[in-house]
């Protein structure tokens, strides 16, 4: 449930000029590389985000394991991870969901009209709509948002491992963004078809209407 939901918000991001590559869920996917050590190749694993769906329109040599990677021909990289939901019941048959999800963002300083950090999650408060207002949207009703604003440090990435090149971008200049989000909703309910009446066989009819004859 919440991949549809993080895609959601995805949306919301994309038009905001520093966010040049967006998308909902990433998970990390481990890969093989070497390093030069000592003058001599050593194997490395790297873990680095993956997205679980790339956005509409993503050319084919783009959808890879660099796709997520912070560059220095990027202006902003976005994605969510997913931290959980829960459910409570409201009134019979009816319940309540909320969902954890972790926005992280990495922003290039190197790239024209980049703003700053608290600019920047200004923006990203007003295009997610973290308030009080529960609206809806898409298969999700009632949908409320607030939001945590974590430390902005290399520690919001130890879940990933990089490359020694990536590695350097995770700290300044380079500004980077954490928020966690509480997602409340109700899920749209199912609108499920009546079954369809059974038919009655045309000589049973009169006897139905009328009572058997006398």
């Amino acid at each position: 449930m919440t991949e549809a939901l993080a895609d959601l918000l995805a949306d919301r991001i994309r038009p905001l000029p520093f966010a040049e590559r967006v998308v909902g869920l990433a998970r990390p996917v481990d890969t093989l590389t070497s390093d030069a050590f000592e003058g001599k190749e050593q194997p490395r694993r790297l873990k680095t985000p993956m997205p679980v769906a790339y956005p509409a329109g993503t050319a084919a040599c783009d959808r890879d394991e660099r796709y997520l990677l912070p560059s220095r021909e990027t202006n902003g990289i976005f994605f969510f991870e997913d931290r959980g939901t829960v459910s409570r019941p409201i009134v019979a048959g009816l319940s309540e969901s909320e969902s954890t999800l972790l926005l992280l963002g990495w922003l290039n300083h190197e790239a024209p009209n980049v703003p700053t950090e608290n600019q920047a999650i200004d923006a990203l408060w007003k295009a997610l709509k973290i308030g009080p207002a529960r609206l809806t949207a898409g298969d999700y009703q009632g949908l409320g948002i607030t939001a945590t604003v974590l430390p902005a440090e290399a520690a919001l990435f130890t879940k990933y491992t990089y490359a020694a090149e990536v590695d350097p971008m995770l700290y300044p200049p380079y500004r980077l963004i954490g928020l966690e989000l509480k997602c409340r909703y109700r899920l749209k309910p199912i609108c499920v078809p009546a079954p369809p009446a059974e038919e009655v066989p045309a000589g049973l009819l009169p006897l139905l209407l009328n009572g058997p004859l006398a």
